[in-house]
């Protein structure tokens, strides 16, 4: 699995993004990850590993390390993921 090294970076971090990612997780919709790429295109992301990964990667599961990074990044400091 190919994953980003550095931080997204917080422009991207819309509130479209912050709440699609939070809806991924929790329904395990993904179904929803083509919305995602779009919401992150949006807001100014034009990192072809993220998006490629979002439209095209066969292997997802309930999540995805582009939703992980999203949640991480924008959970307050000194809190746990839900379930941790």
């Amino acid at each position: 699995m190919t994953t980003l090294t550095t931080p997204l970076r917080a422009e991207w971090l819309t509130s479209d993004v912050i709440a699609l990612a939070m809806g991924i997780r929790a329904d395990a919709a993904t179904d929803r990850y083509l919305v995602l790429s779009d919401a992150l295109r949006d807001a100014g992301c034009e990192d072809q590993l993220i998006h490629d990964h979002l439209q095209t990667c066969p292997d997802h599961g309930s999540s995805c390390w582009v939703v992980e990074m999203i949640l991480d990044q924008t959970r307050p400091a000194g809190t746990n993921r839900a379930g941790d």
